[in-house]
């Protein structure tokens, strides 16, 4: 694998990454009447945050136990 095929790698995965979070606020933006804090951007960001580190430790730990408490997280927090 060359620089030039990194670079390609690491701009596809930012790209993916860009539209889960666009997704993410998109979701957050149709939640009608919420009780929070957090204005939507803030809501959006925490929970693509949340879920991304859900990810990244699942995948470490080889568990889907990290995935899980995200989502329950991600359920009291909404």
């Amino acid at each position: 694998m060359t620089a030039s095929d990194d670079q390609e790698v690491l701009s596809r995965v930012r790209k993916h990454k860009q539209r889960f979070r666009d997704l993410i606020h998109e979701l957050v933006s149709q939640i009608p009447e919420r009780r929070s804090i957090l204005d939507n951007a803030q809501l959006a960001d925490t929970l693509f945050l949340l879920l991304e580190g859900g990810i990244a430790v699942g995948l470490m730990y080889r568990s889907s136990e990290a995935a899980e408490q995200s989502k329950q997280i991600a359920e009291t927090i909404l």
